[in-house]
């Protein structure tokens, strides 16, 4: 079987994959932390993932739809980085995942993919799933791309129940709801939970558009009361109603 973190990292090693510095440390970090022994790789756990996207998971759009998803090659280094580096009891040892890609680059389809295999394989039972954007509209995207694919796969498509307002698998308790959050419920969404770590701070916000600006303005709330933090603000633009 292919161990695609190792595939991935050679590749940004002999410059046949550019990427920035972050990613190479990061991953310089994982292979050398399997190497050493400081992580565990089941490799069997990874490609089961990566196996189960490509199968059951679909395009929704475009001329690929209503085509299996194919994974790049770093899409399949980071699932694997995702549900094959354990711990010594086999869970997962990345909980909390933060993945940054730009516009146009596939990220909706690989969120839906990864949210049908937590729904249909990863089997935890109670979880609570949610396709979450500041507008409805927005968080339909990625929930849609989900119902798509369970509609296209009958087996599925059995295992999950329609409610009001969500999808719940009965076998796992399982929900998968979409939200939003708008200018009126932004204020309180944010905490700093050690603000001694703040002190005399300057703090850089960056947003690619500021629409009407409360998501910035409750962000500044929480740090002003903070003795000697600063805040600046950076944006690419701003829209004007």
């Amino acid at each position: 079987m292919d161990n695609y973190i190792f595939a991935y990292y050679q590749k940004i090693k002999d410059g046949s994959i550019v990427v920035g510095k972050w990613v190479t440390l990061l991953y310089e970090n994982i292979v050398s932390g399997i190497e050493n022994g400081t992580y565990i790789f089941n490799q069997q756990k990874a490609n089961r993932a990566i196996k189960f996207i490509e199968t059951f998971c679909r395009h929704n759009k475009g001329k690929l739809a209503p085509r299996p998803l194919k994974l790049s090659l770093w899409e399949k280094a980071f699932i694997s980085c995702i549900y094959g580096i354990v711990d010594e009891s086999d869970k997962r040892v990345f909980r909390e995942i933060a993945l940054f890609v730009g516009r146009k680059c596939g990220k909706t389809l690989l969120a839906s993919a990864i949210m049908a295999y937590e729904v249909y394989v990863d089997g935890e039972f109670g979880s609570e799933i949610y396709c979450v954007a500041p507008k409805l509209d927005q968080s339909d995207l990625v929930f849609s791309a989900f119902e798509f694919t369970k509609d296209k796969n009958p087996d599925l498509a059995k295992r999950t129940r329609k409610r009001k307002n969500d999808y719940i698998i009965d076998s796992t308790n399982t929900t998968i709801k979409k939200i939003a959050f708008n200018e009126k419920n932004v204020e309180d969404i944010f905490a700093i939970h050690y603000p001694e770590e703040w002190k005399k701070k300057h703090i850089l916000l960056v947003d690619d558009v500021i629409t009407s600006g409360s998501t910035m303005f409750s962000c500044i709330k929480h740090t002003t009361p903070i003795r000697g933090c600063r805040v600046s603000v950076f944006s690419l633009g701003w829209a004007h109603k």
